[in-house]
Formats: structure tokens, C-alpha cells, sequence
């Protein structure tokens, strides 16, 4: 049985409460509930990469969601440092496979959704192509304005959440470290079969809000016409209703993210902070100096 591996980064170096309470918020809304659905298949599993240092209160509540689940279908893979990232992707899929088994990886955003039929679509993509790699982009999908409760048609080739990475662990662990931008032309480049469908409709979920690592107004402006969310589409991406009303109150207050840059130091301001502190009282300096 063709064996499928989703993949999530959440907030690896960030441990500021304040910022963490409404990405998780949004998980919960968005990414959750909409992976969650495909665990009633034997053949689907789901491992978050998080910050060894993650705040409890965090990760309390990722076992609970976990929890909710048959035992197994989360399973966490800790970072010390953002560089690790990429290794630990890698080692998840190894870690789920034979080395002569292919399977099919899925990187999704924490912010993510995908179509109630996305795996089926994958199933068929993949089933006439299993003795050889591919790259399978699912490439229309929507954008949905989070703080404004609205979305457009959005068709975007190598996404996060719509892109499979299928082949063995030595033909895809160097494409899924790359950027999602780089995973259709690289697959490429090493000889996989690139799947590009732009006719399958509402594959995935593509979330601009004011947390997201690039300009949520150049990403707004960039997209029309908009038109209001429906239950339809919170039906179809398995995004849970009452949970997305709940953070876009909560959103109107919070302080916005400031880009990579907030990933990229959280580590190493904490890091200051604690040196800050510090008494270097007990420390004993030579009385003749050194020569």
C-alpha cells in the first residue's frame, strides 16, 4: 500500500507566547482539521518538526490534538537549531521507508488546507507512474484573506500543501529540503516526472494573514475578484468554522510577524537575555597578568 507522509515546521526558533497562541490558533483552524480527515486511511502519517526548546504550554496542546487521533498518526521530530530543519525532513521519510520502497511526501504549511479529494487525485496520479519518481503539482486551489474571511481562485505551480514528492528516499530527500519553489524544476532536473495539473479544482488552501513570512498586502493586491468565504468551501478544505471566527478576533489585536527575520533571531535574542543575567561575581581573575 502506497504509503503517504505529510510534513509540517511549526515555529522552530520562535518562543514568544504572544506570537504562538495565534499561529496555533490558526493550525488549529486551518491545517488540523483539514490533514485530519485522511487518517481514517491505514496509510497516512503526519510528523511536526518543533523547537526541542518549544514552550510547554505549546506543546501540551499539540499532544492534545495528537491525542484525538489514532496513536501514531502525529508524530513529533525535534529541532535544536533551524539548520536541523532539513535533516529532520529528511529523516522522517527515511525513518518510514525501506530503502527500495517509494512513498509520497507532502510539505505543508502550518497555515495550510487541502481538498477533500486530494489524496484521491494523488492516488490516481501516482498509480500509473509507481516505478518511477514524480513531482505532482496540484496547482489550482484558493487564497483565502484570513483577517477578511474571503478568497480567490489562485493557480500556483510548486506550492507547499499541493505539491507530492513521490520516489524513494534517495530521490526525493534532496528536492524536499529546497524551497517549494525549486520542487517541480529540480524534480526535473534529476530525471522525476513532473505531474503539473492546473484542471483539478480546490486542491489546496493558500492563508494570507499578518503572521505570514511575506507582505500580506502585496499578496492581497496581487489576486481578484474576491468573494466571501462559504460554508461550502470550510466544508470542502475541512477548516473548522468556529475556531477561524475565533482567531480573526483575536487577530484584529496582534502584533504582525516581521517576516523570516522573526524565525531567524528568536534563538539567539533569548540566547542574549540569558547572558544578560548572568553574575559573573563567583569568577576568580588571575592577580598577575598573563605574558
Amino acid at each position: 500500500e502506497l504509503k503517504y507522509i505529510f510534513i509540517t515546521r511549526l515555529g522552530i526558533g520562535v518562543y514568544d507566547l504572544e506570537w504562538w497562541r495565534l499561529r496555533q490558533q490558526l493550525f488549529e483552524a486551518f491545517t488540523f482539521p483539514s490533514v485530519s480527515r485522511f487518517f481514517a486511511r491505514s496509510n497516512v502519517v503526519w510528523y511536526l518538526l518543533i523547537d526541542s526548546d518549544i514552550p510547554v504550554e505549546v506543546y501540551e496542546r499539540l499532544w492534545g490534538l495528537a491525542d484525538t487521533l489514532p496513536p501514531g498518526s502525529i508524530r513529533f521530530s525535534f529541532v535544536q537549531v533551524p539548520g536541523q530543519v532539513q535533516s529532520a525532513m529528511q529523516m522522517a521519510i527515511k525513518g518510514h521507508c525501506s530503502p527500495d520502497e517509494r512513498v509520497a511526501v507532502i510539505p505543508i504549511d502550518d497555515d495550510d488546507a487541502v481538498g477533500a479529494d486530494f489524496l484521491d487525485n494523488a492516488d490516481m496520479a501516482i498509480s500509473s507512474h509507481r516505478s518511477e519518481p514524480c513531482v505532482i503539482s496540484f496547482s489550482r486551489g484558493i487564497a483565502i484573506d484570513a483577517p477578511n474571511a474571503r478568497c480567490a481562485e489562485l493557480i500556483y505551480e510548486s506550492k507547499t500543501g499541493s505539491t507530492i514528492l513521490f520516489g524513494r528516499f534517495d530521490e526525493v530527500a534532496n528536492i524536499v529540503t529546497l524551497p517549494h519553489q525549486d520542487w517541480v524544476p529540480a524534480g526535473s532536473a534529476a530525471g522525476a516526472r513532473v505531474i503539473n495539473d492546473v484542471v483539478t479544482p480546490r486542491q489546496s488552501v493558500y492563508t494570507y494573514h499578518l503572521q505570514a513570512d511575506g507582505s500580506y498586502e502585496r499578496r492581497v493586491s496581487s489576486l481578484e475578484p474576491w468573494t466571501s468565504l462559504t460554508n461550502e468551501d470550510f466544508e470542502w478544505f475541512g477548516i473548522d468554522k468556529a475556531r477561524y471566527e475565533a482567531w480573526m478576533v483575536k487577530s484584529k489585536s496582534a502584533k504582525p510577524a516581521i517576516g523570516l527575520t522573526w524565525f531567524r533571531c528568536q534563538a539567539e535574542l533569548r540566547e542574549l537575555q540569558q547572558l544578560a543575567t548572568v553574575s559573573y561575581t563567583h569568577l576568580t581573575l588571575p592577580t598577575t597578568p598573563y605574558v
